[in-house]
């Protein structure tokens, strides 16, 4: 699975929602702290290094804090014109890196009517094999 769509909100409510699952079998409970833990270093590492090319790139205001603006309702930060390409390229990198997340099978994780997942919520959680 790709860094970059471990770091979406979607894929963290998702996940939030499928680690409170009532009825997990135990095993399936093992692989799921296992993949917890990798998810939650993973992120770090993920925002460690975006905030890292946020102070290289960005447009700095009078304290040295990023400039940030909006569209549609998102804070987008200022990126310095002259850096942009080479912003964008390092950010595509780090979205690209992969990590390994153990697979688990929808019939690991109970049965059809104990599971409270959508379909979104499958699309997100890309490690969960049919």
């Amino acid at each position: 699975m790709k860094l970059g769509k471990i770091a979406t909100t979607q894929f963290h409510e998702s996940f939030k929602k499928l680690m409170t699952q009532p009825k997990v079998p135990v095993r399936t409970v093992f692989k799921l702290k296992k993949i917890s833990k990798v998810v939650t270093e993973e992120t770090q590492s993920y925002q460690d290094t975006f905030n890292g090319f946020m102070k290289e790139y960005a447009v700095k205001d009078e304290e040295g804090a990023p400039k940030t603006f909006q569209v549609g309702g998102q804070t987008l930060i200022n990126i310095i014109p002259e850096k942009l390409k080479e912003y964008n390229s390092k950010i595509t990198e780090l979205n690209d890196v992969d990590v390994d997340l153990e697979e688990i099978k929808c019939t690991d994780l109970g049965t059809e009517s104990e599971l409270s997942l959508t379909p979104a919520d499958f699309i997100a959680l890309e490690f969960i094999a049919e």
